[in-house]
C-alpha cells in the first residue's frame, strides 16, 4: 500500500501553509523535563512542534505530574493525557496480561485514547505516527489503518530495550517474582519485534540492543549515528522498499530530537 511522503525535519517552508499534522505518544507526560525519558521525549516534543501540528497523547502516573499540563496544551494542537493509578491500574490490565499481553504494556491500553485516537484519524489524516518507548508503540503500529489512500509513517523511539530489563529482574529475583519477570520479559521481546517488523523507523541506542532486532532477510540500516557521553544514538530504518523517508529527515532527528540539550 502507497505511503505519504513526510517532509524531512529542518526542511520544512515557513509561511502561511498550514503544518501537517503528526502524532506523538509517549508513556509519561513530558512536561516537565526533569529526568532521562522526560528530557527526551520533550526534546522530540518540541522539535516536532515546530514542523507540524502536533497531537499528543501520554499518562502520568504520579499526583504532581498534571501540573505540566498547561504549558504542553500551549505547545500542542490537541493533548489527551490521562492517570495510571497504581495499585489498581494494574488490576484493571490483569485480564489482558491473562491472555498473554505483557503487564507493562497493558497498563497503558486505554479505550478514551483509542477513540481520542481515531477523531485524529478520521479529521486531521496525520502524515506520521512518533511513538516514544516500546509499551505505547502498540497504538502507533495497530491503528491508523486506510485503505485505499497513503498511510503514515510510523517512527519508533526505543530509548532502551525493555525486555532486556525484565530478563535482569528475573536473574535477581527469587521465587514467584522470578518466573513473573521471566514470563514478561518473552512476552515483551516477542512484542518488540512484532512491532519493529511493522515500523518504518526504529532507533536504537546501541549495537548490542540493534542485535536483538535483526531479522533474517529483512537488516537494519545505518542512516546516521552520534556519539554522546554517557551512551550513543544509532538510527536506523528496516529495508522496506516502501520506507522512502529521505536519509536527510535522520541527522535532524538525532540532534535536535534525541539529544538532551547541553
Amino acid at each position: 500500500m502507497p505511503r505519504t511522503s513526510l517532509v524531512p525535519l529542518g526542511l520544512m517552508q515557513t509561511g502561511p501553509a498550514v503544518k501537517p499534522a503528526l502524532v506523538f505518544l509517549c508513556q509519561r507526560i513530558p512536561y516537565p523535563p526533569i529526568k532521562g525519558d522526560r528530557i527526551t521525549s520533550y526534546n522530540v516534543l518540541r522539535h516536532l512542534t515546530r514542523h507540524y501540528r502536533v497531537f499528543l497523547g501520554t499518562f502520568f502516573d504520579q499526583p504532581g505530574d498534571g501540573a505540566g499540563t498547561p504549558t504542553l496544551r500551549g505547545m500542542v494542537e490537541a493533548l489527551h493525557i490521562e492517570g495510571i493509578r497504581k495499585p489498581w491500574a494494574y488490576a484493571r490490565a490483569l485480564p489482558r496480561w491473562l491472555m498473554g499481553e505483557p503487564i507493562s504494556y497493558a497498563l497503558f491500553r486505554s479505550r478514551r485514547l483509542d477513540r481520542w485516537l481515531d477523531e485524529v484519524e478520521a479529521k486531521h489524516k496525520p502524515v506520521a505516527i512518533v511513538a516514544y518507548s516500546s509499551n505505547i508503540a502498540t497504538y502507533a503500529i495497530d491503528k491508523f489503518r486506510r485503505s485505499g489512500t497513503s498511510e503514515p509513517r510510523r517512527i519508533l523511539i526505543f530509548g532502551d530495550v525493555d525486555s532486556e530489563k525484565f530478563v535482569a529482574y528475573a536473574q535477581r529475583a527469587r521465587g514467584l517474582f522470578k518466573r513473573v519477570f521471566a514470563i514478561e520479559a518473552r512476552r515483551v521481546r516477542r512484542e518488540e519485534l512484532r512491532l519493529a517488523r511493522r515500523a518504518d523507523v526504529v532507533t536504537l541506542v546501541t549495537e548490542d540492543e540493534a542485535e536483538l532486532f535483526r531479522i533474517p532477510r529483512r537488516p537494519f540500516h545505518i542512516l546516521a549515528r552520534y556519539s554522546r557521553s554517557p551512551g550513543r544514538w544509532t538510527i536506523y530504518r528496516m529495508s522496506k522498499p516502501s520506507a522512502g523517508l529521505p536519509a536527510r529527515f535522520f541527522p535532524a532527528f538525532a540532534r535536535y530530537c534525541l539529544m538532551p540539550d547541553s
